[in-house]
């Protein structure tokens, strides 16, 4: 199969990337593939160090098979010299390097070398700058980037970053039997194990927890895409609202999660994650200290809050302290009927 025939194949599958940024994939491939090098790098990212996202493990465990063929694909589409790093989570080594090992020295790879890369779970090392440090020097540290990762990425050769799912999604669609779905994890309140779910691109919300016989008996908000970066809807929403993100449905029982316990729980988060190598830090532990204060009065200062989280929004360098403010502000508009921007 030619370049030009695979690039319309993606294309016409209108296939984004499943780590968290939408990307569109047939792009990118296309970008790597006209950059100059005799080397390039593949880096099959599967860190999942933000809250709730857990259908990377999923698709590892039960469709290691299609991952691998994936970036076979791949390999064969840069016909050059290829290094493929797998970029894992630590919390997933031990189960799967065993499947791992036999698929890289097993199967009939040309032209490529294999490299695991382990990441101590942290939700700074989604970003693609901080990803590819871990691999380069074992710091999970933002860096400003003056080119493209598909022209200098990794030790400054072209990479293709994608996601476990988007190969996945690349073995079905050049195998001809893609369904134009993809992986999310549903769980939260009133849901007794967690689990991953196959459902449509373009499905409501609504029409997946319908699909998976989800029907809480309480009243109920959900934060997808992932739980510190991901919108916030009311249970009123969710016909209108499709799959965002990372690939996840959390649901909240209101009677038990009010805005303080939602917050509560990002301010944490955030403090704990955020590098402090720019301002970040320093605004996620003064929001964070606002935010206990109100455990003893349960009145949140709205107008306290968002110079801070704007400032995180506007004054910080990378995704992670910039995407505080999505959960903030629909979960102030959606389910505190507010009008915030």
């Amino acid at each position: 199969m030619d370049k030009e025939l695979i690039i319309q194949k993606i294309r016409d599958a209108n296939l984004l990337g499943k780590g968290g940024a939408a990307f569109p994939t047939a792009d990118k491939w296309q970008g790597v593939s006209e950059a100059e090098g005799e080397l390039k790098y593949i880096i099959v990212n599967s860190s999942e160090g933000e809250m709730g996202l857990f259908k990377d493990l999923f698709i590892w465990r039960n469709h290691m098979d299609k991952v691998f063929k994936g970036i076979d694909y791949a390999i064969k589409f840069l016909d050059c010299n290829v290094e493929v790093y797998l970029h894992l989570n630590r919390d997933y080594l031990n189960e799967l390097q065993p499947k791992l090992f036999y698929y890289i020295n097993n199967y009939k790879w040309s032209n490529a070398k294999f490299h695991i890369s382990i990441e101590e779970p942290c939700y700074i090392g989604g970003e693609a700058s901080a990803l590819m440090s871990i691999i380069e020097s074992g710091v999970a540290q933002p860096k400003p980037r003056t080119k493209r990762t598909v022209v200098a990425g990794l030790f400054e050769k072209p990479t293709m970053m994608q996601n476990v799912e988007t190969f996945y999604d690349i073995c079905r669609i050049l195998d001809g039997d893609y369904d134009n779905c993809r992986f999310s994890g549903i769980f939260g309140d009133g849901i007794e194990q967690k689990f991953v779910a196959r459902h449509k691109v373009n499905a409501t919300i609504a029409q997946i927890l319908k699909d998976n016989k989800i029907n809480p008996n309480f009243d109920y908000y959900v934060q997808i895409g992932g739980s510190a970066s991901g919108p916030v809807y009311d249970k009123s929403q969710l016909n209108d609202v499709i799959m965002t993100g990372a690939g996840s449905i959390e649901i909240f029982d209101k009677s038990k999660r009010d805005f303080l316990t939602f917050l509560k729980r990002l301010g944490k988060f955030y403090e704990k994650e955020a590098c402090g190598k720019c301002m970040g830090k320093k605004f996620a532990t003064e929001l964070n200290t606002i935010i206990q204060s109100y455990e003893k009065s349960s009145n949140i200062n709205i107008e306290e809050l968002l110079p801070i989280i704007n400032n995180m929004n506007k004054k910080t360098f990378c995704k992670l302290c910039k995407s505080f403010k999505t959960p903030f502000v629909t979960y102030a508009n959606n389910i505190q009927k507010m009008n915030i921007e």
